[in-house]
């Protein structure tokens, strides 16, 4: 069995993204930047991920976050699904998860700011987060906010610094076991 992080440090993050009814091997960056059609989460959902995604870690909205965890629930619950939440002991689906955190999310916002996620200021999404982060946040129904903000904050991390160019942009040496063949 590949481990998650030993993948993630040794892939360019390519998988297989459903275009026009055939699968193409993408970056997630790439699928974002195509506007590749989401399986799994609705239009707006996936706004709202990648809007939260980009508050917990600069670069993930750009580096796809809302796809690749929208791809990552297609394997739900198999042994080869990197998201966070598989380690954690939650039981799959973990699309119910992740969504139950999205309407959570949408309410919260909607209460203590009058506005969707995807309309918070820089600003206004720093003080939700950090809300969310110690489940200080009115109107939060769904699973406990700094539960989803650690998975959340997790896969964001991964999808910017778990390749070789997100090690390089922290300064950190790259030491994969194997080396990845092309760069995303």
């Amino acid at each position: 069995m590949i481990k998650r992080r030993k993948f993630l440090q040794a892939s360019a993050l390519v998988f297989g993204f459903n275009v026009a009814g055939s699968l193409v091997n993408l970056s997630c960056s790439q699928a974002a930047e195509l506007k590749i059609p989401y399986q799994v989460f609705s239009e707006p959902d996936a706004q709202d991920l990648a809007r939260l995604g980009e508050g917990l870690a600069t670069g993930a909205e750009k580096a796809g976050v809302a796809h690749f965890i929208d791809q990552q629930l297609q394997r739900d619950g198999q042994a080869d699904c990197l998201l966070m939440i598989r380690y954690l002991g939650v039981a799959p689906p973990f699309s119910n998860f992740y969504q139950a955190g999205l309407n959570a999310a949408q309410a919260a916002s909607l209460k203590n700011f009058s506005k969707p996620i995807v309309q918070l200021s820089d600003s206004e999404i720093e003080s939700f987060i950090s809300n969310m982060a110690s489940d200080a946040l009115e109107g939060w129904q769904g699973p406990p906010a700094s539960f989803f903000y650690f998975v959340l904050r997790a896969d964001a991390v991964d999808v910017v610094y778990g390749t070789e160019p997100g090690f390089a942009k922290l300064g950190v040496p790259y030491m994969a076991h194997i080396k990845p063949t092309t760069a995303w």
